[in-house]
């Protein structure tokens, strides 16, 4: 009997193929295929020296949050266990291989998850094509949201070795310092860090300003929204332009940065800092070789 999707597993890898790729909140045969997806990986047993490996691939070019695709409209809970050292995810245009059985109509949405050796934290040829650095430091807990981040790395270290780089496929390496006594999944802070991390090297458009940095401010727990309003509007290391980076979200606000052009990125946990604080190094570099063709 043909389905819409199919799943491929075994004791450190889950492979799945669909007709349609998984939303956020997805209904009918893709609520099912997600929660089964969800099962499979939560199934994955971490090993001593080994990360999680994500990649989604298919030859429909339109642009898409990859850490969407592959961790948030997942479930990022169900990959906390095998990402407490690292985590890769990665987008591709081609199928590694076909899907096994026919489906309804063609496979052409794929989902991996692999535990690999963490030498897959670093690619090939990023430290050649730098975009930007950056380095910065948070509170030990966990942020929930990319605004403590944003504010983090504005305060921060951030260097540029490029202008603009703007509707470019990029790259992103992340090193989390933490004290010892702390355990980080990955797949739970990917979102608001790379949310955070992409904000902070955007320009406001000045879309509704007065209000979104006085409530940004707010939310940071500053006096008012000076500060907050003086760094969105900053045009000094904006590498992906300016844009409506906030936007009015009932009695709060949303974060827009333009990531969809992310396809690559790795996380690092180290577990070496006395302190109670999250040390964050960060490369961005240009990754064309991942273009669609």
């Amino acid at each position: 009997m043909r389905s819409n999707y199919y799943i491929e597993t075994s004791t450190s890898s889950v492979t799945a193929w669909s007709t349609a790729r998984i939303p956020f909140e997805p209904k009918d045969w893709l609520l099912e295929f997600r929660n089964r997806l969800k099962l499979a990986i939560a199934g994955l047993s971490p090993v001593d020296g080994r990360i999680l490996y994500a990649a989604y691939r298919s030859p429909i070019s339109k642009y898409a949050d990859v850490e969407n695709l592959l961790i948030y409209n997942i479930s990022p809970a169900q990959l906390s266990n095998a990402t407490r050292r690292g985590l890769v995810f990665e987008r591709f245009y081609q199928m590694s291989r076909d899907c096994p059985v026919q489906l309804f109509s063609p496979a052409l949405h794929q989902y991996e998850y692999l535990l690999v050796d963490d030498r897959f934290l670093s690619i090939e040829g990023q430290h050649d094509r730098p975009l930007a650095s950056l380095s910065f430091e948070l509170p030990a807990r966990i942020p929930k949201s990319p605004a403590s981040v944003w504010y983090a790395a504005k305060m921060g270290n951030i260097a540029l070795t490029q202008r603009f780089h703007i509707a470019k496929p990029w790259g992103i390496s992340i090193a989390i310092d933490s004290p010892s006594s702390h355990t980080i999944a990955c797949s739970r802070i990917a979102k608001p860090l790379i949310d955070g991390i992409t904000s902070a090297l955007h320009c406001h458009d000045g879309s509704n300003i007065d209000y979104v940095s006085r409530q940004l401010g707010k939310n940071l727990g500053l006096r008012d929204g000076t500060l907050t309003k003086s760094l969105l509007e900053g045009s000094t290391n904006a590498l992906f332009g300016r844009t409506d980076l906030l936007c009015r979200h009932g009695d709060n606000l949303q974060w827009n940065p333009k990531d969809d052009y992310c396809t690559y990125c790795s996380i690092e946990c180290l577990y070496s800092l006395p302190v109670k604080s999250l040390k964050i190094n960060c490369r961005i570099f240009d990754i064309n070789q991942h273009e669609a063709t």
